[in-house]
């Protein structure tokens, strides 16, 4: 029995001894901090040409968390003045500490917010950073930058300069217009009509052809473009030219029009 006891005491004393063996402290790591932004511009005029230029760069200070720096993830933030953030587009960057938007994206998001072509507009513009797993979140300043929507129009094209049009052959195809999709970058639907006139008139008061949302060719029969030349006042009988554009509506409302065409009829 006394064995027995010493064994058992033994055995205890072993466990006690390995329980209380010290484990080292975890490493601290102190937080991030949020950043600061900085805008290469405060206004922006952007035209067709800068489709794919950069025309105005971000950067931003480190956020300094406890991680590779390859891993920091940044969302760019940008919407109108006075919204708040609400209606926000967004521009996701990791690991790097600046970013540039082009031409084309720039219009793409005020298109989107239905803003009127040629009229400067405010937006403001943040960072969010955090963590590659989105923890540790932090809002930066905000910047504003001024920003005008440029018109990017179609570019609108006759198969044919002239047309000769008989009853008998109404029915016949006598000329096709095709046109190019107008406000490249912007991803919600255009509505395109074709508008004419009489080419002393100057679409003063233009008849229109509904075309459709996001088609981009309209062929025309002979009755079809007789109809076009009585419309602008040629009389029957009679050759005269007529003026052709078209005319693009966004879903939010903005315009454009393309160059102009003729045709004799």
């Amino acid at each position: 029995k006394n064995i027995y006891k010493l064994l058992t005491l033994a055995v205890a004393l072993i466990f006690l001894i390995t329980a209380c063996t010290k484990v080292a402290d975890l490493p601290h790591y102190d937080n991030g901090t949020a950043v600061k932004l900085t805008a290469s511009k405060t206004a922006v005029t952007p035209t067709p040409a800068d489709s794919i230029t950069s025309v105005i760069a971000f950067s931003w200070t480190s956020p300094n968390y406890a991680q590779d720096t390859s891993l920091y993830k940044f969302i760019l933030e940008i919407d109108s003045t006075g919204r708040n953030f609400a209606k926000e587009s967004t521009k996701i960057i990791t690991g790097n500490l600046s970013t540039t938007l082009t031409g084309k994206e720039l219009n793409a998001i005020l298109l989107n917010y239905g803003f009127s072509l040629g009229v400067p507009y405010t937006l403001d513009i943040r960072v969010t950073s955090s963590y590659g797993n989105n923890n540790e979140r932090y809002l930066s300043n905000v910047v504003k930058v001024s920003v005008t929507p440029y018109n990017d129009p179609s570019v609108f094209t006759t198969t044919n300069t002239t047309v000769t049009c008989a009853l008998a052959t109404a029915s016949v195809l006598s000329n096709t217009f095709n046109w190019s999709r107008s406000f490249n970058g912007y991803t919600g639907n255009v509505n395109y009509v074709i508008q004419y006139d009489s080419a002393t008139k100057n679409f003063a008061s233009p008849f229109e052809i509904q075309v459709g949302i996001n088609l981009f060719t309209k062929p025309m029969t002979e009755g079809e473009m007789n109809q076009t030349a009585l419309d602008s006042g040629i009389p029957g009988g009679n050759s005269g030219r007529v003026e052709y554009r078209l005319k693009a509506t966004t879903a939010q409302g903005a315009v454009s029009y393309s160059n102009v065409v003729f045709v004799t009829i």
